[in-house]
C-alpha cells in the first residue's frame, strides 16, 4: 500500500528541522503509517500502556517525570497510597525546580481529606479541585526540553491504576514536539479548566471533610463499590 512513499526522503525533510524533528517523525511514521516500511528512532513512537505482562503504567510515569522540566495531572481520583508512593520522587523534583499541577475532583466523594491533607505538603505541586460536573478525566502531561509527551486513559492516580496487575487499563503514550497541534489542544483543554478549578486550601479541606464524612455516613455501601 504505501510500496512508492519515499520514507527515507520524508525524514531527510524532517532532518533539516533538527535530529529530534527526525527523531520523533520516524517512530509516528512507524506507529501510524508503516510498522514494517520504517524503524523508529528513540522512544518518541505511540505506545499502549495495559498493566499487564511487565507492561505497567507506573513505570512510564516515573520514566517521565524523572526527565521532565514541568508536568501536569488531570485526574478524577487520587489515593493516599499512590500520594505516598510518589512524594520521594516529587521532592526529587522539586529540589531540582521543577514544579507540578494537579487538577484533581470531588466527583462521587471517592478522594479523601487526608489525601488532601498530604497533597498540601508536597512542594512545588500547585493543587485544584475542578468546579465541572462530572470531572472524569485521566491524563497525564509532561514537558521536557524540546517535546512534550501525554499519557491519556482509563488510569486514575491510583496503586490499583497505576502499580499493581489488578486493574486491566488501556492508556496510550504520545509525544510531540512543542508546536504539535495535539499539544495544543491538550494544554488549552487543561488551562481552561484549570483557571475555572479552586485551589486546594486549608479552608476549602475543612468543609469538604465535614461534606465527605456526611455523605459516606448515608451512602457507605456505594462508596466500598467504587474501586478505581
Amino acid at each position: 500500500m504505501h510500496q512508492d512513499v519515499n520514507y527515507d526522503h520524508l525524514l531527510d525533510e524532517l532532518g533539516t528541522q533538527g535530529s529530534l524533528a527526525k527523531e520523533m517523525g520516524a517512530s509516528l511514521l512507524h506507529g501510524y503509517v508503516d510498522q514494517d516500511g520504517v524503524q523508529p528512532i528513540g522512544d518518541f513512537g505511540p505506545k499502549l500502556l495495559t498493566n499487564q505482562f511487565d507492561n505497567q503504567i507506573w513505570d512510564q510515569l516515573r520514566s517521565e517525570l524523572n526527565d521532565a522540566t514541568e508536568y501536569a495531572f488531570a485526574v478524577a481520583f487520587v489515593t493516599d497510597a499512590m500520594v505516598s508512593n510518589l512524594k520521594p520522587l516529587f521532592r526529587t523534583l522539586a529540589a531540582r525546580g521543577v514544579k507540578g499541577r494537579l487538577l484533581t475532583s470531588t466527583y462521587l466523594q471517592f478522594n479523601q481529606p487526608d489525601m488532601f491533607e498530604e497533597l498540601l505538603k508536597i512542594g512545588n505541586l500547585e493543587v485544584r479541585i475542578a468546579t465541572v460536573k462530572g470531572f472524569h478525566q485521566k491524563g497525564y502531561l509532561f514537558k521536557h526540553r524540546d517535546y512534550q509527551t501525554v499519557i491519556i486513559g482509563s488510569a486514575n492516580l491510583t496503586a490499583s491504576a497505576l502499580m499493581k496487575n489488578q486493574n486491566y487499563e488501556w492508556s496510550l503514550k504520545i509525544s510531540s514536539l512543542n508546536n504539535g497541534e495535539i499539544t495544543s489542544q491538550i494544554e488549552e483543554n487543561f488551562e481552561a479548566e484549570w483557571r475555572d478549578a479552586k485551589p486546594l486550601s486549608e479552608d476549602w479541606l475543612d468543609g469538604y471533610r465535614k461534606a465527605y464524612q456526611a455523605d459516606h455516613q448515608v451512602n457507605r455501601a456505594v462508596h466500598d463499590y467504587v474501586t478505581p
